[in-house]
Order: C-alpha cells, then structure tokens, then sequence
C-alpha cells in the first residue's frame, strides 16, 4: 500500500501538468517528487505519465487510478476530521453553503433543527452567489451547497460535483394587509407599476426570464423599485409601504399565517422558486451533513427524474 503523501504528489503532477509545478507546490525538489512517482509506477507495474508530451499526460492507466486515488484521499480528509473532532471533544464541524433566497426561506429552520438534532456539532453557514459557493465546495471549504436551479449551468460545468434538482415552487405577488391593490377586483400588471415591485437581488437566466416577461406587461427596469438579498429589509419595506414584493410562496409564510401579509390575485408568474442540492462526487458526507440533506428533500421535495444530470 503506497503511502499518502506520494498518493498527494501523484495528484498534483496530474493536475499541473507539471514535474516541476508540482513539485514547488509540494515543496520537494524536481528529483525527490520524481522518484515518488517512479517508486509508485514500479509498485504498480505500469506507467502513471506520458512524459514525452508537455504538459504531461496521464496514460490510460493512470486517469483510472487518479479517479481511485482522489477518492481515497476525499476519505484520508474525512478521517482526518473525525479524529480531530473526536479529539477536542466535539461531534463534527459542519460547514454548509446557501444562495440568499434559499437562505432567507428555509435557513433558520434548518440551522434550529440541526442545533436541536445534533447538540455536539459546531454549525458554519456561509451565504454566497452561487460561482463562490462552487469555489467553497471545490476547496471543501463547505460539503453541501443549495443554489437557485436558475444558475444550474455554473454548477453543471465541474464534473467533480453532483447535482440533485428539487420540486420547483409556486411564484406570485404579495403586499401588506390593508394594501390598496387589495379593493381592486381585477388588479393587473398596470397595478403593479403604479405602486412598484420588491424582490431579492435576481440574477443569471432568472434576471432574464423576468425581463423578458415584464417587457410585454411593463418596463422591467422601472417597475422593480428596490432589490435586496436580506429578507429583513424586503419584509420591512413591505410592511412599511405600497410596494409589493415578488417572491416565492414560501418567503414570508409566517406572516402570511398571521395575516400581515397577503397574496394578490394577480396572473402568477411563468418562473417559480427552484433550487439544486449540490456536493463533491465520491465524498462520504458527514451524518449530520446528511441529515441536512436529507432536511432539504422533504422540506423542498426532490425533482422525480434527475437522470439528465
């Protein structure tokens, strides 16, 4: 069994093309991280490299190997974590990563139930666009990450992350109770404009998809009078004004439930609230790591076919 550490150095010419590159990074000279490669080559009987190309190649052999390998050390890493927890007393560290809009309608409940479920762990959730949040998962700065199905090409483009999509979610509009939109019998998009839109900050295909629309009813860019990422501010400027959010059915639930806000009977819009669980392939996720996932699906449900991703 080849230690790790040549396993590591192994990895790294497979990623920088590179004797030299890797070795800098290994911080070896060029003759000791070759003869850590010639050494696992000889144990294995067959060549990991074609040097006589540049940047160097894996031999056929040697891609099926990087793929065992990377998995062997994606466990080393879990190990690792385990020990130290079990060490310092504490259950695990769970690092989790969340777009805002997820973030600002399921969060909360998430973070109490896993603070109530799982006493022992430290929790760390990180909100971010979605580009940082695949920057984070790829550096296993976090092991899960929930993003808006909208941003599903930024994500599908690493091959090392696997991606489930869930149910997508009904969108409409919504104002405060005693809203004067509310004694109108048939409000209309011209409605809309007179008293202004709020949503959280839209980006990608959703920003698109919304212009697109909003472009045949009214001007978009006029119509959208305030865009904000924390729902604190969204549910204060609803509550303290006319203007009338657009956002998902679950954003607000709770004030809907107490009735300070209400949903407008306006035409619903052709996008919904959709969002993706992703993580690393080949990554054993931690038991709590798990249950959040597992959290995600019921609360959301899971799309039922997945098989094009």
């Amino acid at each position: 069994m080849q230690s790790l550490r040549a396993l590591q150095h192994f990895v790294l010419v497979a990623e920088t093309g590179s004797f030299r590159i890797a070795a800098e990074k290994a911080n070896l000279t060029s003759p000791a991280l070759s003869n850590s490669i010639k050494t696992l080559e000889e144990s294995y009987g067959f060549l990991l490299f074609e040097r006589s190309e540049r940047p160097i190649r894996l031999t056929p052999q040697g891609k099926i190997v990087l793929e065992e390998v990377r998995k062997m050390l994606f466990q080393s890493k879990n190990l690792e974590s385990k020990v130290r927890s079990l060490r310092s007393g504490v259950l695990g560290h769970v690092a989790l990563g969340m777009t805002a809009g997820f973030s600002n309608c399921h969060g909360g409940a998430i973070v109490v139930a896993m603070l109530r479920n799982w006493p022992g762990i430290t929790l760390e959730l990180r909100v971010e666009n979605t580009t940082s949040l695949v920057a984070l998962l790829k550096s296993e700065e976090v092991e899960l990450i929930v993003f808006s199905k909208y941003e599903l090409p930024i994500v599908l483009a690493e091959p090392e992350i696997e991606v489930i999509r869930l149910q997508n979610h009904p969108s409409g509009f919504f104002c405060r109770s005693g809203h004067p939109i509310l004694d109108v019998v048939e409000p209309s998009y011209e409605d809309l404009f007179r008293y202004g839109l709020c949503t959280q900050r839209l980006g990608g295909s959703l920003k698109v998809s919304a212009e697109e629309y909003f472009r045949t009813q009214v001007d978009f860019q006029t119509l959208v009078r305030l865009q904000s990422d924390e729902n604190y501010v969204l549910l204060h400027a609803i509550l303290g004004s006319d203007l009338i959010l657009g956002g998902g059915s679950d954003q607000f639930r709770r004030e809907q439930e107490a009735g300070q806000i209400v949903e407008v009977s306006l035409p619903p819009m052709p996008f919904k609230s959709a969002w993706c669980i992703a993580f690393l392939k080949g990554r054993t996720l931690q038991n709590a790591t798990a249950d959040v996932k597992a959290m995600v699906e019921n609360l959301v449900g899971i799309e039922p076919d997945n098989s094009d991703l």
